[in-house]
């Protein structure tokens, strides 16, 4: 397969790197509900971009950068944007419904979420198409996992990979919840004449 650049990875990745190192950038951009709800409706969506601090980004981009780019190479650009772009959407309006003490909210997890949940569905499709035990096994653990995490942040208000204590936030497992239904959805939806794994001879597919 030829390597294609992972366009949208690179643009969130680089967005979120011009907020993080622009004095004053996390705060006008992040989401606001009173400012967003008095007109500056662009932090529903520019929000996901700005970070609570830098331990919160590196995570938080590092994650994007490995997920973003497995998901471009095998899964496709159009449906990574989708992903992604879904998720922009749905996170900070599900939270303004659901959450409605939430005031402020920072960070790239949720997307992050959504490109975890496509790939997930994609390997589920694989698993379908082609009934591997051990692919099985990969995948439920993938999805306990992902569970586990949503029930720590939920019970503990902490975040399992981030000290979300000293930078000062809680992390929102609404939108991680969101994040990963969006990606799954996305995956689910997509025409099915291309999966995870790349167009190979038999044999090779069988070796794997």
């Amino acid at each position: 397969m030829r390597w294609r650049w992972p366009i949208v990875t690179l643009a969130l990745a680089s967005a979120a790197m011009v907020v993080q190192l622009v004095p004053g950038a996390a705060a006008a951009v992040q989401y606001e509900r009173a400012a967003a709800a008095s007109g500056e409706v662009w932090r529903y969506f520019t929000g996901h971009l700005a970070h609570w601090s830098f331990e919160h980004f590196a995570w938080d981009v590092a994650v994007l950068v490995v997920l973003g780019v497995a998901c471009e190479e095998r899964v496709g650009r159009a449906r990574t944007l989708a992903a992604s772009g879904g998720a922009m959407v749905a996170i900070p309006f599900a939270i303004r419904i659901a959450r409605p003490g939430l005031e402020t909210y920072r960070g790239l997890s949720g997307i992050d979420s959504a490109l975890f949940g496509l790939l997930l569905a994609m390997l589920v499709h694989d698993l379908l198409r082609n009934r591997k035990r051990r692919a099985a096994m990969f995948v439920l653990g993938c999805g306990c996992a992902f569970v586990a995490k949503l029930v720590f942040e939920s019970a503990t208000r902490q975040s399992m990979f981030v000290n979300s204590t000293s930078s000062g936030f809680v992390p929102v497992a609404l939108a991680h919840a969101i994040g990963l239904i969006t990606g799954c959805t996305v995956g689910a939806l997509s025409p099915r004449d291309s999966a995870l794994a790349p167009s190979t001879p038999a044999a090779t597919i069988a070796a794997t």
